[in-house]
């Protein structure tokens, strides 16, 4: 369904949305650190599930896509 192309960089993940309207990954089995984000803070204002593509998104105040899963802003 998804993948964040972070080479397997966790072994305990933990994927959340935040107040600020970043999606991230963050890895938890040692001290928490993000390991990816959609780079949507700030911008960001709900997590939007769709029954087909792009399944999952991050949508602006206007509803309009920062994010999905197919990259339109790309995460790091």
């Amino acid at each position: 369904l998804f993948s964040s192309e972070s080479s397997g960089a966790c072994k305990k993940c933990q994927l959340i949305f935040q107040n600020d309207g970043n999606l991230v990954i963050y890895e938890t089995s040692g001290p928490r650190k993000p390991v990816w984000s959609t780079a949507s803070a700030g911008a960001g204002r709900k997590l939007v599930i769709l029954p087909q593509e792009p399944f999952f998104a991050v949508v602006d105040a206007s509803n309009e896509y920062v994010w999905y899963q197919n990259g339109r802003v790309q995460g790091w």
